[in-house]
């Protein structure tokens, strides 16, 4: 049982942390490279596995609005025809023609891949 006068390492460096105010720039910081961040992928090729949902569907979202041509690979087409379609308002315009490419396979059976 913790008594109120008791201090842990992660209480500690939390109040380090406010005194210095870096808990507070980090923020700060990561609300302005959110939006600004150039990780140098225009027109590079990037292949997304598992890219028809939830984390690698953010992943290909991202690298499209970076400016990659992105293969998004599912195992089901429907999953990728919808993917495709939640996709398609990080296409830059005028440039959405090779952006985006959607393969079905089953990346563990070779004569797929």
């Amino acid at each position: 049982m913790r008594t109120q006068g008791a201090r842990t390492r992660k209480t500690v460096a939390n109040e380090r942390r406010s005194r210095t105010g870096a808990a507070r720039s980090a923020w700060r910081v990561a609300g302005v490279m959110e939006h600004t961040m150039d990780l140098g992928l225009r027109d590079k090729v990037v292949v997304v596995t598992g890219g028809s949902k939830g984390i690698g569907l953010a992943c290909a979202r991202g690298f499209l609005e970076e400016g990659a041509r992105v293969a998004i690979v599912s195992r089901s087409a429907d999953h990728l025809r919808d993917a495709c379609q939640a996709l398609q308002p990080s296409l830059p315009d005028g440039q959405a023609a090779g952006r985006l490419v959607s393969v079905a396979a089953q990346m563990s059976d070779p004569a797929d891949v």
